[in-house]
């Protein structure tokens, strides 16, 4: 029979109506998980993935020489096989055996793990995870690969068969610092035993073994493997029997969390029976003052247990943050004990990565040694049994609960930090935006008063006559007009304009006169040669007269001051000249000068030649030497600031190492607090409430009818044996 059909059972022989409570609680620890979760974990290439080939009895994993695995694989039972990849957003895709084989080697984008299951019974309450190594070359892996370590029940450790190298030590420091069961083994031996076969030298186990306990505390002889099947039998009875261990913790924390239940509602039943007992009035009031008095014992406890809780809360707080300060200075003088060159920058990181999460081990394992002091409440026998009122004892934190709640305060304070910086960078922008702003504005202001400026400026004048011909014009356009009407108008149209006119006869007939004068002029004109006819029609024409009357009436002209356009070329022509002239006699002279020196310049330049030549060889020795005490100095100040830069990333990574320790504290002391004010306000609160509700409804009962109470209590009974059988069972399975 399994641990579960036997508990199933034992749930089944209780009184019906308190199966469902006691159903919640195991179904609480069911929903821990079944299974056993099992971490393989070793260096890339140890052969972590070979061996599980092995077990599984085909080659379903990929192997190679270099980092084969580049995706979590996890492993399980079904009853039908199946290979599924699982992406980050928790969607899943099928996958064949091909597939499978290239998702584990390259994984894709946004993939979390890969899961096969197969039907096999030694996988069955078993899941595998198959990881990146330590040595990963990806930081993402290894992060995952801590992160599972947190999380499996038990761990197969490989080491490769040269021994342990400083990251193994590391690692299974790590590994047992989380007290997980693992269990060390020297992989690829087949590797060894071809090297003695050879004739080298067999490697000392023993000596090994002693190594790694001196180092880790790990004091479990060691076992050779290799994938032909050695020793696979000792690796399945591990797994058997951590699969038995975890099944045996859980049931008996099932049983030890049952056992006060069933022992208060056995307890409220002999109550039940008491005030269902058929009682006379004397007996009921005194029954019924005993219920009272055993209410307000529990009133008072209450209070009591909560000064307690107060008291108890204020003395683990100064504790736990005594104990955080030591840690802190312990982890604070092995950062500072850390050695950093640049080339062993990267091991550097790594060891205080690995630090930090020894002493944030070491920092748990002390918290939870604190707490089994703390949450206890010691009230007398005699009070518990009189009063029924057994209370449960403060579970103890789970170390994975607290490693997450460390982790999330840490990235809660990553977040808030960045978002904060975030909001500085856009508050800075703006203010640059509107400052340029500003510049751009004065800068066209600028320019459009220098625009104005030149617009303004002072534009000289130039000499000009101007004529006023206004008077002239009108005069000649009247005296056109009037030449016109004498040749082209009719006698007839003559008259009558007088007569508009008001003329007289005398004018008008003297009009008549000088119209045919003119056109018997024009008519003899026009037979003279065209030159003097022009001269002479232009004497005869009236508009010739008028315009000259006209002209008496013109504005006098008006002179302008300007320079005479043509005299200023000439002038400008003449200086331009002048200045040819000028340069070609300057050109003669040099002409002349350099053939008259030519002969000493040649003499002088050779001199000059020779002692250049003397003074550069002795510059170019007193510049190597200079340069030789340049480079010497270079060095110097280059090593020196190689030397402030490296000092100045390892500060960083020191600050930074103990400000991620206090926030992983800070997590771990929140989750704390939260933990205990739940377990005070939530477990012990709602059970000494119920408790006084219970007291009230025994009261009630007292009061019950003869045949009400003979009926309820042949039912009580009942229940009463049938929780003795079940807490008969419970004892033994504690025992």
């Amino acid at each position: 029979m399994t641990a579960h059909q036997h508990i199933q059972d034992m749930i089944d022989e209780l009184p019906e109506r308190h199966q469902g409570l006691v159903q919640d609680i195991w179904q609480s620890f069911n929903d821990q998980g079944q299974n056993l979760t099992l971490a393989l974990v070793g260096a890339f290439s140890v052969g972590k993935t070979s061996l599980l080939n092995s077990l599984l009895g085909e080659r379903w994993l990929f192997t190679a020489q270099e980092e084969a695995t580049a995706l979590p694989t996890l492993i399980q039972y079904a009853e039908k096989q199946d290979i599924q990849l699982i992406y980050t957003n928790q969607s899943s895709v099928e996958l064949d055996r091909e597939q499978f084989c290239k998702v584990t080697t390259i994984a894709p984008d946004n993939a979390k793990y890969a899961m096969l299951s197969l039907p096999q019974d030694w996988l069955k309450c078993l899941k595998i995870i198959d990881l990146p190594g330590f040595g990963s070359i990806s930081e993402k892996h290894q992060a995952y690969t801590i992160a599972q370590i947190q999380q499996a029940d038990a761990i197969l450790y490989l080491l490769a068969p040269r021994g342990a190298s400083s990251s193994d030590i590391d690692a299974i420091k790590l590994i047992r610092s989380y007290g997980k069961h693992v269990l060390v083994l020297v992989n690829r031996w087949d590797e060894v035993e071809t090297a003695v076969s050879l004739g080298e030298k067999k490697p000392d186990l023993d000596k090994w073994s002693e190594q790694i306990k001196i180092a880790t505390g790990y004091d479990v002889p060691l076992i050779c493997s290799h994938s032909n099947g050695l020793n696979h039998e000792l690796i399945l009875d591990f797994i058997n029997q951590a699969k038995e261990q975890v099944n045996i913790i859980r049931t008996k924390r099932l049983f030890a969390e049952l056992r006060p239940r069933l022992e208060n509602i056995l307890g409220h039943n002999q109550e039940q029976q008491q005030a269902n007992q058929l009682l006379d009035e004397q007996q009921s009031q005194t029954l019924h003052q005993l219920f009272l008095q055993k209410k307000e014992k529990i009133i008072d406890i209450k209070k009591d247990l909560y000064q307690q809780q107060e008291q108890q809360q204020h003395d683990l707080q100064r504790l736990i943050i005594d104990i955080f300060q030591r840690k802190k200075n312990n982890l604070r003088v092995v950062l500072n004990e850390l050695k950093v060159t640049p080339e062993q920058w990267e091991i550097f990181i790594n060891q205080g990565s690995q630090a930090i999460r020894l002493i944030q081990a070491e920092l748990i394992q002390a918290v939870q040694q604190a707490m089994q002091k703390f949450g206890q409440i010691n009230l007398p026998e005699n009070t518990i049994n009189d009063l029924n009122l057994r209370l449960p004892e403060l579970p103890q934190i789970d170390e994975q609960d607290f490693l997450q709640s460390a982790v999330l305060y840490q990235l809660k304070q990553e977040f808030a930090k960045n978002k904060n910086e975030v909001g500085q960078t856009i508050s800075s922008d703006k203010v640059f935006s509107d400052t340029e702003l500003k510049q751009l504005e004065e800068q066209i202001a600028d320019l459009s008063r220098y625009r104005q400026d030149v617009l303004n400026q002072y534009i000289p004048n130039i000499e000009e006559r101007i004529y006023d011909t206004s008077g002239s014009d009108a005069g000649r356009a009247i005296g056109e007009v009037i030449d016109w009407a004498l040749l082209f108008l009719p006698a007839a149209a003559v008259t009558k304009v007088g007569k508009l006119a008001k003329l007289s006869e005398t004018a008008i007939k003297t009009v008549h006169t000088v119209q045919k004068t003119a056109r018997v002029a024009k008519k003899t004109v026009e037979k003279m040669p065209p030159s003097t006819a022009g001269q002479i029609l232009n004497l005869l024409s009236i508009a010739t007269w008028t315009e000259k009357l006209g002209g008496l009436l013109n504005n006098p002209s008006q002179i302008i001051l300007k320079p005479d356009p043509e005299i200023q070329a000439q002038v400008t022509a003449q200086a331009q000249k002048i200045n040819a002239d000028i340069q070609n006699l300057h050109d003669d002279l040099i002409r002349k000068q350099d053939l008259i020196t030519s002969h000493q310049l040649e003499q002088i330049a050779l001199e000059q030649k020779q002692k250049e030549i003397l003074r550069i060889e002795q510059r170019i020795v007193q510049l190597e030497n200079e340069l030789k005490e340049q480079q010497v100095q270079a060095q110097r100040e280059q090593e020196q600031q190689q030397a402030k830069i490296l000092q100045t990333y390892y500060e960083r990574a020191v600050r930074q190492w103990l400000t991620q320790f206090d926030h992983q504290s800070q997590g771990i002391e929140q989750h704390i607090q939260q933990y205990i004010k739940g377990y005070w306000e939530t477990v012990i609160h709602e059970q000494l409430a119920t408790r006084i509700e219970e007291m009230t409804n025994i009261e009630q009962q007292i009061n019950q009818l003869p045949l009400q109470k003979e009926q309820k209590l042949r039912n009580l009974q009942d229940e009463e044996a049938q929780l003795r059988v079940v807490l008969v069972k419970l004892n033994e399975e504690l025992v």
